[in-house]
């Protein structure tokens, strides 16, 4: 099955930080969320976080979405100066998500 976990909404000052979990119920459903440009659209960066990621700057915004075993990671911030923020964020999630049995 497949659901969607919104971890939270953080507050820090005037910035807020979203991270959203979607478990895709298997790694071929993570990576066609990570794939489908209605959710990820072109005109992405590729920061190195240790899964594939793709992340978009709409100032004042900063995106990340990474995918790793069956899930989909959305983690966001309404400002783009804390990018290296999110990203080092988004790198200690990803290490946190264990793989699925087949991917072992």
């Amino acid at each position: 099955s497949t659901g969607t976990g919104n971890l939270g909404l953080f507050v820090a000052g005037n910035s807020t930080f979203t991270l959203d979990i979607f478990d895709m119920g298997a790694p071929s459903g993570a990576q066609a969320g990570f794939d489908d440009t209605e959710i990820c659209p072109s005109g992405f960066a590729r920061p190195e976080i240790g899964a594939p990621c793709k992340s978009y700057r709409y100032e004042p915004d900063f995106i990340l979405y990474f995918h790793a075993s069956n899930y989909l990671v959305h983690v966001a911030t309404n400002n783009d100066s804390l990018k290296a923020v999110v990203e080092s964020f988004a790198a200690a999630v990803n290490r946190l998500i264990p793989p699925k049995e087949s991917e072992r």
